[in-house]
């Protein structure tokens, strides 16, 4: 148990555990970076010891090592036996859709630890996709790369976590059966499923429109606090400090984002549209000031050498580059599709190019900075014609709905409600 903070000369340390899908090389730089902050404003007042778990990575073993922070969630039987052999103070996940943070949920709940889901991103609440049925079926004859299973027997082995930490905390066999059918149901009509039950002791979220959402979906409001945009906590400082770049040369920056590695399109689908978009560019604008930017974790960069390079040798390839960095660089940016970089986009205000090209139903393509682009031949006349700037009022709405609270301080918000829950469960 916790019984002081660094203020007094006796502490302990909080043992915190988190989640995340893979638990490889570069893990924390992708979407999860927005626990850093958080991470980083609780250490301002008590030690902290990071546990994280994984579907896929981590070291497997049954037992807590004290030398370890990497585990392997296949390696205990059930989320309660994590969770005994573990023994965390308190539970920081993402959002409750994922199965083994589902199960981890349950099974805090019923070992009455402390545990708080945070809703970081701000887009998604209404969207929905065309073919959703087949998309989840194809996906599950996925491999999104060479360290992990075929995603079919990924979420098999998922199933059967969170059936057997049901069964551990005693719910009968014809419950957990209706419990996941629901589940499959509910999965086969959206890619996005959010916040879906009211198992967490504290729901951090973005912005009102999340708060309203939670609170339909029947989570005691009394749960729900509002920290802002956290995932741009490190923007801010970076954002401040940079200087407007001014191009001798025309710079546009590509970001692909990993839709094949997700079942939204096909690894077909994405490698076509990627060698049309960069041919259009080459034979329409040049390609010696073109760069592509790959997602850090969840794409493959031998992959995209290998389609990009018999096109051009003169463009630049980044995976693990600063991505506001490139984007402050950039006279134009061109996305394949919705990805967390394009809010830095927004906050810097560069001209930006959406592709839909198989109607998708993107949450940046409904936004009236952005230039939607359904056809190769519509990017590459907004490219020559040079008209795809936009009112900088249309940024600033944008910024103020979904990206409210833009201080570098939602971290520090995050981590007061955090001690304060801590506090009330009689862990501090």
């Amino acid at each position: 148990m916790i019984i002081n903070s660094l203020v007094d000369k006796q502490i302990d340390k909080i043992r915190i555990l988190l989640y995340a899908d893979g638990v490889e090389e570069g893990f924390k730089t992708g979407h999860l970076k927005f626990f850093n902050t958080i991470i980083k404003s609780l250490k301002k007042k008590n030690m902290i010891e990071e546990i994280w778990v994984g579907s896929v990575g981590g070291k497997i073993t049954n037992e807590y090592e004290e030398e370890n922070s990497e585990y392997n969630v296949f390696g205990f039987k059930d989320a309660v036996d994590l969770l005994e052999k573990l023994s965390p103070d308190l539970i920081l996940l993402t959002n409750t859709q994922e199965h083994i943070q589902r199960s981890t949920l349950i099974a805090a709940k019923f070992k009455k630890i402390p545990s708080v889901v945070i809703k970081a991103e701000t887009e998604g609440i209404f969207s929905n996709e065309n073919n959703v049925v087949f998309k989840r079926i194809s996906m599950l004859f996925l491999k999104p790369s060479p360290s992990w299973p075929i995603l079919g027997i990924l979420i098999l082995k998922k199933y059967y976590f969170i059936f057997k930490t049901l069964k551990k905390i005693g719910k009968k066999l014809f419950p957990i059966l209706s419990y996941l059918i629901k589940d499959m149901i509910k999965l086969s009509k959206s890619f996005s499923i959010e916040l879906q039950n009211d198992d967490a002791d504290l729901y951090l979220v973005s912005n009102q429109d999340w708060l309203n959402y939670s609170k339909k979906l029947g989570i005691n409001q009394n749960k729900i606090k509002i920290i802002g945009s956290v995932t741009f906590d490190e923007e801010f400082d970076k954002i401040l400090k940079l200087n407007k770049v001014i191009n001798l040369q025309f710079e546009i920056l590509f970001l692909t984002s990993p839709l094949a590695e997700h079942g939204i399109w096909s690894f077909s689908q994405r490698d076509n549209a990627v060698i049309k978009i960069i041919s259009s560019i080459k034979n329409n604008i040049g390609d010696h000031n073109l760069k592509i930017k790959i997602h850090p974790t969840s794409e493959t960069l031998e992959h995209y050498k290998k389609i990009i390079n018999p096109i051009s040798s003169e463009i630049k390839l980044y995976q693990k580059g600063d991505v506001t960095k490139l984007i402050n660089e950039a006279d134009i940016v061109i996305a394949l599709g919705d990805s967390t970089a394009l809010y830095t986009v927004a906050l810097l205000k560069k001209p930006l190019i959406l592709m839909n090209l198989f109607n998708n139903d993107w949450f940046f393509g409904k936004q009236k900075f952005v230039n939607n682009c359904k056809s190769i031949e519509e990017m590459a006349k907004h490219l020559k014609n040079k008209d795809y700037f936009k009112n900088e009022k249309d940024y600033n709405i944008f910024i103020d709905k979904f990206i409210p609270k833009f201080d570098g301080k939602c971290g520090e918000k995050a981590a007061n409600y955090i001690f304060e829950l801590l506090k009330n469960k009689d862990r501090l």
